[in-house]
């Protein structure tokens, strides 16, 4: 028997469309480079940084693999600050010579300048022929102009060594060289009862040390007694 091969009624699953490699445009904008060092060097956390920058922490992951220069970016400002403020720290414990500057007021300086101007003023004043009223005017003239520009006054740079802190130093070796260099508590020891009595004191050079306890009370009395004179 022949005949047409009947339709199937089954229904084929239609394939997924494919996805579009022109996604939603990105975000990124190399203006933000600077901004994002300069709050990760005030030290914010890359979350604060990422809600900072209005996008999600998952996103900024993203430009910092996908961009070099963010990346670059993120590292300065997490690294920077600790590299700079290290290298202060070392300088200051380690003492460090500094450069300053101070203006000081020379008065025998400014007394020369003063008579170098008079002194040129009245040379060509007289040069010129002028009158004994007209010279002295242009010396004053002269003087006045040279007194607006403060002689004597001058800026001197000096260096100053600045020794290194204990603190800084400190500070610095039981972080850097812990286990070589770990401060250890301060441990009390007995201030009163039978415990005072079991320290043991080195006597100062010169001195015989005292045998007990009742010695030392007796010597104690004998140097608050205002009549005692010793031996």
């Amino acid at each position: 028997m022949s005949g047409k091969p009947k339709k199937s009624t089954k229904e084929v699953p239609k394939k997924p469309p494919k996805k579009s490699n022109a996604g939603r445009p990105t975000k990124y904008d190399p203006t933000l480079n600077k901004k994002v060092t300069a709050y990760l060097l005030m030290g914010a956390s890359l979350a604060e940084t990422a809600d900072f920058l209005g996008i999600h922490r998952a996103n900024m992951d993203l430009w910092r693999k996908r961009y070099p220069e963010f990346h670059d970016a993120i590292e300065e400002g997490l690294h920077g600050g600790d590299a700079n403020v290290t290298g202060k720290l070392y300088k200051r414990a380690s003492g460090m010579r500094v450069k300053k500057e101070k203006v000081i007021y020379d008065k025998d300086v400014a007394a020369m300048v003063i008579s170098q101007a008079a002194a040129t003023a009245r040379a060509a004043a007289n040069e010129l022929g002028l009158s004994e009223l007209e010279v002295e005017q242009a010396v004053s003239t002269a003087v006045s102009e040279v007194m607006k520009t403060n002689p004597g006054v001058m800026k001197v740079t000096y260096y100053e060594d600045i020794p290194g802190d204990v603190k800084a130093q400190i500070f610095y070796l039981t972080n850097r060289r812990g286990k070589a260099w770990k401060a250890e508590g301060a441990v009390e020891g007995p201030t009163s009862g039978e415990a005072a009595h079991a320290i043991e004191w080195q006597p100062a050079e010169g001195c015989q040390p005292l045998a007990n306890i009742e010695d030392i009370e007796a010597e104690g009395a004998k140097l608050n007694d205002p009549d005692y004179a010793g031996n």
